[in-house]
Parts: C-alpha cells; structure tokens; sequence
C-alpha cells in the first residue's frame, strides 16, 4: 500500500509542477477578489491533477471498486466542468445540470439512491420513500457546491477534503469496504503535492510582500 500511495504522491507533483506551467501559458489562473482570500495569482490545476493522477492509478493499479467506468467518467466530467468554468465562467444552470445529469447515471447505473437519513433528528429512522431520487439529487450537488464554495483560501479546500477523506476511509475499513477506504487514501496522496505547492505559493507571497514592504 506504501507503494501506491508513494506512486500516487509522486505522480501528483509530476503533474502538477507541469501544469502550473501550462496554466499560465492559457490563462488558467486564479485572482483574488471579494470572496477569494488567496495571495497572488494562482493557476487553476489542482483538481485537474488530482482527477489524472486518480484515474491513471485506478487503471495503472486495477483498483477494485464498483462501476469504475462510470466513476472515472463522472470525476473527469466534473473536473472538466470546473476547469472550462475558471476559464469561462459557464453559468451555474449549466452546471447544476450537468451535476444532476451525473447523479441520475449514478443512481440508473450503479443503483446508488439514498433512502433513509437515519435518525437525523432524533425521532427514529427518516425513510424518504417517494423522495428518494430527489433528495440523492440535491444531496449530490450540494455536496459538490459546498466544497467548490470554501476554495477561496490557501489550503482551506484541501485540508478539508482530507479531513473529510480521512473519515470516510476510516469508516469505510471499520465496515469492510477496503477496496473504498483505499481509493479515500488515493484521493488523500494525490491532494497533498497540491496542498503543498498551494501553501509554499502562499508563504513565498507573504514573504515577498513583506520584503516590499520593509523596502
């Protein structure tokens, strides 16, 4: 396992020190504004990254987890999404309905649905009956826009998503599910080189700032 993730760190950077570059090249940057807190300039490809490094290894490795095909395809579709969103700035319907299209394929393919919310407000299990296909719906794009909406800060989205990633692994080994607890520790390898370059980018910029302002 060491192995795999020190391949999937390894091949993060990789691609991550040459995409930056490229990024700049066409204009895939980021700039700070009203809601983005983020010093300087900082290229859009953390995401398109990680989404290669991830796919790359679950081919490369044969990752045994279900509907593959149909995953891969969701997380590039996405990960596209975004990237033509930073550089064009799609409006949100286009989004929203891409991102419910993807949560109808998964529940039509990979018979994922939500029924019951467990007991969520203390009254007994919350069975959604009818409501099912709606609720696994806007379950899903809330979920993609509640991460999309705290990337305004340096390594706030990635120190989230591994808090995040790092629980859903955990759960996922203490139920069984190994095969889905691995690829949370894949997801978690691949997020790291960005989260460094992300934050060495920031203190590089307060130090510069500094130097300017002491000059």
């Amino acid at each position: 396992m060491l192995l795999l993730l020190g391949f999937v760190a390894v091949t993060a950077f990789i691609t991550l020190f040459f995409a930056r570059r490229l990024a700049k090249t066409i204009g895939l940057v980021d700039k700070p504004n009203a809601r983005k807190h983020h010093q300087g300039v900082v290229p859009l490809v953390g995401g398109i990254s990680i989404c290669f490094t991830v796919t790359l290894t679950v081919l490369a490795f044969d990752i045994d987890i279900a509907h593959a095909g149909l995953f891969l395809f969701s997380i590039c579709t996405l990960t596209m999404l975004g990237a033509l969103d930073d550089k064009y700035d799609i409006s949100f319907k286009s989004r929203m309905l891409c991102q419910a299209l993807l949560s109808l394929a998964m529940m039509h393919f990979a018979k994922l649905e939500l029924h019951t919310l467990g007991n969520m407000f203390g009254l007994g299990h919350t069975n959604l009956g009818g409501f099912a296909a709606l609720i696994t719906v806007l379950g899903v794009i809330g979920a993609i826009n509640a991460f999309n909406m705290v990337d305004g800060i340096d390594g706030l989205l990635g120190g989230l998503s591994i808090v995040s990633f790092s629980a859903l692994a955990f759960l996922l080994y203490q139920e069984g599910h190994s095969s889905l607890g691995l690829l949370c520790l894949i997801f978690i390898a691949a997020a790291l080189p960005y989260i460094g370059m992300n934050l060495a980018y920031w203190v590089e910029k307060e130090r510069y700032s500094w130097v300017m302002q002491e000059a």
